[in-house]
């Protein structure tokens, strides 16, 4: 199981422990509870309640992420009482959800917040909602758990989410459907979104993904960051990252001027008033203008024409990057993926060994 940044955000984890009809959780199983942190096992003997369904939707915004899981249980054996936790991180000894709320069967289900515990590399979550369900035998109920809580942001400014998904081992057999809905709110259509749980299908702003008789091997993790800029572009075989800081302007990419300047190896140099920057590479030099749609390359003394005039926002000039690369002769390749994010690939055909 991968270790993630104490910092970015609390993942949802539904883990379930069951005991014996009529028997009672002693504090020191609670203490084995907050303890464990990876594959999570019924604390004795194996469970005859099967998970038939688990259907998780997330209203995913830049103020708040809204979560609603469902889980529908079947008993297949003797009458079971079973002890559910739903698990908190706690930062700064403060929780991160907001009204939490559990049902079964449509009626509210108490759920009370244990003592919160230190993380430490072993324990990821610091304090379990827990809840008591009685099931007779052969009986099915459904468990419905609410919350809300502020997205993370991450060190790239990325907004982030993280759902830890368990292996089911707590279950009889494998979990039968797992579905999760993700709706992007707010968000522009054009922001980058990345998904590591593979399956992923996106309709405009909602991302879906749909498993049946899953059993991962090891706990499987949705970590969903949204972006506005696009994360993934090369430049002659180099990773810019989030040196570039690209984004689409009305269909065109958005850049740095001295980031790209960078990037494309040359030199930057401004006017006196700094309304005019001057890229320099290669024996030519490009001469972008604050506001104007004309550029000028030199010697040449060529104008072209811009699909947008370079302009300053927070102390930087942004100017269309397409239209600066192919100046100097470089090739712009633009493709998007499954869920509609572009990739950028910057190639110079004049260098040795420059990738498409």
């Amino acid at each position: 199981m991968r270790d993630f940044h104490i910092g970015r955000r609390a993942a949802v984890i539904w883990l379930a422990y069951l005991c014996a009809a009529g028997a009672r959780c002693s504090s020191a199983d609670m203490n084995s509870l907050l303890g464990i942190g990876g594959t999570y096992q019924a604390m004795s003997g194996e469970s005859p309640v099967r998970l038939l369904r688990e259907f998780i939707r997330i209203e995913f915004s830049p103020r708040l992420a809204r979560t609603v899981v469902q889980f529908e249980f079947s008993n297949e054996g003797r009458p079971q009482t079973v002890v559910m936790g739903f698990p908190e991180q706690v930062l700064y000894e403060r929780g991160r959800y907001q009204r939490f709320r559990a049902e079964v069967d449509g009626r509210p289900l108490a759920a009370r917040p244990t003592r919160w515990v230190a993380e430490s590399s072993e324990q990821r979550w610091g304090r379990w909602w827990v809840s008591k369900v009685h099931f007779a035998r052969g009986e099915r109920r459904i468990i419905r758990v609410r919350y809300q809580e502020p997205p993370g942001i991450d060190e790239t400014d990325c907004y982030v989410y993280r759902y830890l998904f368990g292996t089911g081992r707590s279950w009889k057999g494998s979990i039968g459907s797992v579905q999760v809905l993700m709706i992007l709110k707010v968000f522009p259509l054009d922001a980058t979104v990345t998904a590591y749980l593979r399956g992923a299908t996106r309709h405009g702003d909602r991302i879906a993904w749909q498993f049946q008789d899953w059993e991962p091997d090891e706990d499987a993790a949705l970590d969903f960051a949204v972006s506005p800029l696009i994360t993934d572009a090369v430049f002659d075989g180099h990773y810019a990252g989030l040196r570039m800081k690209l984004n689409l302007r009305h269909g065109h990419l958005d850049g740095y001027l001295s980031s790209l300047a960078c990037c494309l190896g040359g030199s930057l140099a401004w006017s006196r008033g700094e309304r005019t920057g001057f890229i320099h590479r290669r024996a030519k030099t490009l001469a972008l203008t604050v506001d104007s749609t004309q550029a000028l390359l030199l010697p040449e003394k060529r104008e072209s024409l811009l699909p947008f005039a370079p302009y300053v926002q927070h102390g930087s000039l942004h100017v269309p990057v397409r239209a600066v690369c192919e100046a100097f002769g470089a090739r712009v390749q633009m493709k998007k993926d499954a869920i509609g994010n572009w990739s950028v690939r910057v190639s110079d055909p004049q260098r040795h060994g420059a990738t498409s």
